[in-house]
């Protein structure tokens, strides 16, 4: 597990912009990818995650071997 020093890692921090002047500012595409859900979202200013707490993540997995000999015809 690893805990970052930052917020940023899923895009949810601090508040919404203006989706329009985003789009004015930074592209069309820009301002899509700010919000994903069905427009619009409660209001501009609105918070939109917590960030007082920074995000963490972590990485699991399973191994399985064998050894070929185990397969082999006698």
């Amino acid at each position: 597990m690893r805990i970052l020093f930052t917020d940023y890692l899923d895009d949810v921090s601090k508040t919404y912009v203006n989706l329009d002047a985003l789009a004015t500012e930074k592209g069309s595409k820009s301002a899509e990818l700010a919000y994903r859900g069905n427009p619009p979202f409660l209001y501009e200013g609105e918070s939109r995650g917590n960030s007082a707490i920074n995000d963490t993540y972590f990485f699991s997995g399973i191994k399985i071997s064998t050894k070929l000999s185990a397969f082999r015809k006698k």
